[in-house]
C-alpha cells in the first residue's frame, strides 16, 4: 500500500518501455531468421504480492509485448521470452533473505534459486538456430 505512483511508472519505464525500445530498435536492423530475446518472469504470469506489484505488473507486460509481433514476424525470426523464476540474486544467497512472495514459487523440483549463468544460457539457446522448431507457451 505504500508503492507510489512514481516508484510504479519508473519499474515500468525501465521494463516495458526499455524492452519495447529495445524489440524496436533491433527490428529496424534484423535480417530475415534473426531472434529476439526478451526476459520476463514468472512473477508476470502469476502476479506478486503487494510489495512486488510493479514489478509483477511489468513483468506482464513484457510478455505481452513480446507476444505482439508474433504473427507479423512468423517468417523472420518472432522473438522469444525468458521467464526464469527465482534467481540467485546476491542478496538471496541466505534464504531467510529471498522474499515471501518467492517462497515455494520456484519452479525447479529442487526448489533451488537459478544462477545466473543458467538463465544466460537458456537465452543463448533461445537466441541460436538450435532453437527454431520452439514455438510453445506455459
Amino acid at each position: 500500500m505504500d508503492l507510489t505512483v512514481d516508484a510504479f511508472r519508473r519499474v515500468n519505464d525501465i521494463n516495458v518501455i526499455g524492452t519495447f525500445l529495445c524489440i524496436r530498435e533491433a527490428a529496424k536492423r534484423m535480417r530475415s531468421g534473426g531472434r529476439i530475446c526478451t526476459v520476463a518472469s514468472v512473477a508476470g504470469k502469476r502476479g506478486g504480492g503487494l510489495s512486488v506489484a510493479a514489478y509483477a505488473a511489468s513483468k506482464g507486460g513484457v510478455l505481452a509485448l513480446s507476444r505482439t509481433p508474433r504473427g507479423r514476424w512468423r517468417r523472420s525470426g518472432s522473438p522469444s521470452t525468458a521467464s526464469p523464476g527465482a534467481d540467485a540474486h546476491p542478496s538471496w544467497t541466505n534464504p531467510s533473505r529471498m522474499p515471501s512472495s518467492a517462497n515455494g514459487r520456484i519452479d525447479d523440483p529442487a526448489r533451488t534459486a537459478g544462477e545466473p549463468h543458467e538463465i544466460a544460457e537458456a537465452i543463448a539457446w533461445l537466441l541460436s538456430p538450435r532453437s527454431s522448431y520452439v514455438a510453445g507457451r506455459r
